[in-house]
């Protein structure tokens, strides 16, 4: 298969809601002002936005909580749970996965934190969900090649510890926002990648 190595992705990474005209996105606010980001200076929240409306500007979604981040929303393949990263009080360490119930209002609640199994003492983050319901998402607390590195674990197994995805992809720098189509695979990686073209991993 090919592997293409992205940079420069961002943060404002949307993920589709049922409805295809609304999305979820990440933005940096400060005392509820959209801003862009100022180190210290701005906290990352989810906005709801509906790609065709002029009129109405993104809205914060109520799982948001003042002073802490909140990034990275992912929906369920049943739009039933929304996941997303947070670094608010109670977590296991910098930033963490969770989950959260999406009732038929469109309300959030039972926001849960995925756990030990995932979850560490230092950072999880940049999450994509595929199809099998494999949770994708970068970490540097489940041991690995240096930097973020990107696993993989089936949420349909209360059993399944973290898979790393292996040399192949990632590196002592950080990958990150994995996502596969087709026989090709995405994501983003801080490795300065100097081959003419993506490597085939065909026969591997």
């Amino acid at each position: 298969r090919d592997v293409e190595r992205s940079r420069g992705l961002g943060d404002v990474y949307k993920r589709q809601y049922k409805n295809s005209d609304t999305f979820l996105i990440t933005l940096n606010e400060n005392n509820g002002k959209r801003m862009l980001y100022r180190k210290n200076k701005s906290t990352l929240k989810i906005y709801q936005i509906n790609v065709n409306d002029s009129i109405l500007a993104p809205w914060l979604i109520s799982i948001n909580k003042k002073n802490f981040n909140f990034s990275n929303p992912v929906y369920s393949n049943n739009y039933k749970k929304l996941y997303f990263v947070s670094d608010m009080l109670g977590g296991y360490g910098d930033t963490d996965i969770y989950m959260a119930d999406i009732e038929l209002d469109g309300s959030y609640t039972n926001i849960t934190n995925l756990g030990p199994r995932i979850n560490t003492s230092n950072r999880e983050r940049f999450i994509t969900l595929d199809a099998e319901n494999n949770l994708y998402f970068s970490s540097n607390g489940h041991g690995g090649l240096g930097g973020l590195d990107i696993f993989k674990v089936n949420l349909n197994n209360v059993n399944a510890t973290p898979e790393n995805l292996g040399s192949e992809i990632n590196s002592k720098y950080d990958e990150f926002y994995y996502y596969a189509k087709n026989d090709t695979m995405y994501y983003s990686s801080c490795l300065l990648y100097t081959s003419p073209s993506p490597r085939d991993l065909s026969t591997s």
